[in-house]
C-alpha cells in the first residue's frame, strides 16, 4: 500500500515539473504570463541588463541625424556681353587714327581682298543717324549707339553703294548691311574709313556732337585725351577673317 502511495506521489511530482519547466540542452523554457522567455543558464541578469543598455546606445546612435555639410557653391563663370563687332567679315588695317603732319586722320582705314564686294555692317546695334555725301562725294552712313548708358557714333565712309532699304532713323543690328566697301570721295583706293566717337552725332541734346564741325573738334580733343576711336571700343586687330 505504501508503495502504491509513493508511486502516485512521484507521478504527481513529475507532472508538476513538466508544468513548471523542462531542461532542454542547457536551456530552460518557462511560462510567465502567457509569454515564453528563452535564456541561457550562464547569462546573469546583470549581463542581460548591460547588453540591453548597449543595444539601446547603438539604436540611439543610428537614429541621430547626420549633420549635412553645406553644399559649396560652384562659381558660375560670367561671360561678358559682347557689344562690339568688326565692321566687315574680312579686313586689314591699312591706316590708323592720329595726326599726320598738319592733318588729323579721324579714323581707321580698312581694306579687304573682296574689294567692293565686302559688305559693311554696324559695329554694334543702334539707330542710323545719317545717310549722306560729303563735299568730296564720299558716300557716308552714321549710326548712333547707346552701350551701357554711354552714347557713341560710328561713321562709315567711302562706300561704293548704300544697302537697299536703309534710311535715317532706322533701327539696325550688328547684322544689318549698311553698304559696300568703295572708293568714293577723297580716297586713293578701295577701303572703308571707320570713325568712332563717344558722343551722339546730330543729336540736339549732345553739346559736343550736335553738328559735323562740333563732332570733329570733339574727336580731335578726345584723341589728345587718350581716346582711340574704334581701337578703344572695338579693339580692332591688325587683320581678321570673321566678325
Amino acid at each position: 500500500m505504501k508503495k502504491v502511495v509513493l508511486l502516485f506521489i512521484l507521478i504527481g511530482l513529475s507532472f508538476i515539473l513538466i508544468g513548471s519547466g523542462v531542461e532542454l540542452q542547457g536551456k530552460s523554457v518557462k511560462k510567465e504570463s502567457k509569454k515564453i522567455l528563452f535564456y541561457t543558464d550562464n547569462i546573469s541578469s546583470k549581463d542581460y541588463e548591460t547588453a540591453k543598455i548597449n543595444l539601446n546606445q547603438i539604436k540611439e546612435s543610428t537614429e541621430k541625424k547626420v549633420e549635412e555639410k553645406p553644399v559649396e557653391e560652384v562659381p558660375v563663370e560670367v561671360v561678358p556681353v559682347r557689344n562690339w563687332y568688326n565692321p566687315t567679315n574680312n579686313g586689314y588695317i591699312s591706316n590708323s587714327m592720329g595726326f599726320r603732319d598738319r592733318d588729323f586722320h579721324f579714323g581707321y582705314d580698312i581694306t579687304s581682298p573682296l574689294g567692293t564686294r565686302e559688305v559693311i555692317y554696324p559695329i554694334a546695334d543702334g539707330v542710323i543717324s545719317g545717310i549722306f555725301y560729303d563735299n568730296a562725294g564720299a558716300l557716308i552712313v552714321t549710326v548712333n549707339h547707346n552701350i551701357n548708358g554711354q552714347d557713341y557714333t560710328s561713321m562709315y565712309v567711302h562706300l561704293s553703294a548704300f544697302a537697299r532699304g536703309i534710311k535715317s532713323g532706322m533701327t539696325v543690328t550688328k547684322d544689318t548691311p549698311l553698304g559696300f566697301m568703295g572708293q568714293t570721295g577723297n580716297a586713293t583706293g578701295v577701303h572703308l574709313h571707320l570713325e568712332v566717337a563717344d558722343c551722339a552725332l546730330f543729336s540736339p541734346s549732345d553739346n559736343n556732337c550736335s553738328s559735323i564741325s562740333g563732332y570733329y573738334n570733339y574727336l580731335r580733343r578726345r584723341f589728345r585725351e587718350g581716346f582711340r576711336g574704334a581701337q578703344t571700343v572695338v579693339n580692332l586687330p591688325q587683320s581678321w577673317s570673321s566678325r
